[in-house]
């Protein structure tokens, strides 16, 4: 099965672990028949940045790291340790020392141990070309950029390292209200995309772009994820809510199609971007909404999302 996402791009500070969290909440929002799902982020940074979305507390000397885990994990799998973050929502940290050759030859037989146990797993990649193993394990690549040349620059290069078949998404992040953001938005959504095409790249999705915002950037000191943002009548949270909706929406779509599978969002969390929907579809009528995703019979209540925390 196809269903390891990596989230990268060469350059630090570009949102590559906010992506990577906020899409990994939306992951575990879905779920195939009755079954939820369940979303395992890895990394090759030992920073260990995910860690900061968590209300746990963790003692660093517990850690069981990712090249602990590799080599322990094929000799045993039912012994494999994991940290829980989140509801539905695993992590397994890095290690300062990196990961040693006895991990990187065991990596691809622990990866197919791991991708029976989780329905999604997520790399949290380095902000450099190094640490190639978890890159080539992966199916589809998601790079946040920044909307300024030496980002973009940056993801040309990425674009080498990783591979341009692997490139499924494009989150522009931090845009700020200037006229030069605004023309780095309108170039990656016709210009780039058109650039990628002609080196035979057909099917990227551009996603909304991310404002900057101080709102968004809190969520990180208060461990929230987007899905956590319960004011609905906040118009910055129903955006942030919808691109991270509609890129899951589309990855699994993808995914379902190159695997033969069914996943689907929780309806609830559909019903929570019905607004956003209708207006970036052009939908005229509440019909046209309700075909779309089957929910004739069923109403957006936010007190059920506030349960299910």
């Amino acid at each position: 099965m196809k269903n390891i996402i990596l989230v990268k791009n060469n350059k630090g500070g570009i949102g590559k672990t906010f992506v990577t969290i906020n899409l990994a909440d939306y992951l575990s929002k879905t779920k195939m028949g009755e079954k939820k799902s369940k979303v395992l982020i890895l990394t090759d940074d030992s920073q260990n940045n995910i860690l900061m979305y968590s209300k746990n507390e963790f003692n660093e000397n517990d850690m069981v790291t990712l090249d602990t885990c590799i080599v322990t994990g094929v000799r045993n799998p039912k012994n494999i340790s994991v940290m829980n973050i989140k509801d539905g929502i695993d992590f397994i940290p890095f290690s300062v020392n990196g990961i040693s050759q006895n991990a990187i030859r065991n990596l691809g037989e622990w990866i197919e141990i791991m991708k029976n146990k989780y329905d999604f797993i997520i790399v949290d990649s380095n902000p450099s070309l190094q640490s190639p193993e978890l890159v080539r394990e992966s199916d589809y690549w998601i790079a946040p950029t920044e909307l300024t040349t030496v980002s973009i620059n940056a993801l040309n290069n990425t674009i080498e390292y990783v591979g341009l078949n692997k490139l499924f998404a494009i989150v522009p992040n931090k845009k700020r209200t200037t006229i030069n953001h605004k023309e780095g938005e309108e170039y990656l959504k016709t210009q780039y995309l058109e650039e990628l095409k002609e080196i035979g790249k057909e099917d990227v999705l551009v996603t909304d772009s991310i404002k900057l915002s101080t709102e968004f950037e809190s969520l990180l000191f208060d461990n929230k994820t987007v899905t956590e943002l319960t004011e609905k009548s906040n118009s910055n949270h129903s955006e942030l809510n919808y691109i991270f909706f509609n890129l899951t929406e589309k990855l699994i779509e993808k995914i379902n199609k190159e695997n033969n599978l069914n996943y689907e969002i929780d309806k609830n969390y559909i019903l929570r971007n019905k607004d956003m929907i209708m207006d970036k579809e052009k939908m005229e009528h509440l019909n046209q909404f309700q075909e779309k995703y089957g929910l004739n019979d069923i109403t957006y209540n936010p007190r059920k999302l506030k349960e299910k925390k």
